[in-house]
């Protein structure tokens, strides 16, 4: 069973891709997969939305820490504020 933050994360994820097409996709999954793989996809495509880009990096965070083989991560804004979720940690395995 998926950790619930990573549940939220990715579900919040899941909704803002679904609002911006896909980013082209067939589907949601294929979505978050290309974020997952991409760490510039900010720079491949587009997204719109409040919040938008945080949502996907939380999701992206929320994916590297809760798989195996992550590292302590603390996500934040630009501005210094804590992401979405607030600040996500998991230990160094």
């Amino acid at each position: 069973m998926a950790h619930p933050l990573y549940t939220a994360a990715r579900q919040a994820a899941g909704r803002i891709l679904s609002h911006n097409d896909d980013l082209g996709f067939d589907n949601t999954s294929q979505a978050l997969g290309a974020i997952i793989q991409h760490g510039d996809w900010q720079h491949r495509w587009e997204v719109e939305g409040p919040d938008a880009v945080a949502v996907l990096e939380t999701f992206r965070a929320a994916h590297l820490i809760f798989h195996p083989g992550s590292r302590n991560l603390i996500l934040t804004l630009a501005n210094g504020s804590p992401g979405p979720l607030g600040e996500l940690k998991a230990p160094i395995h």
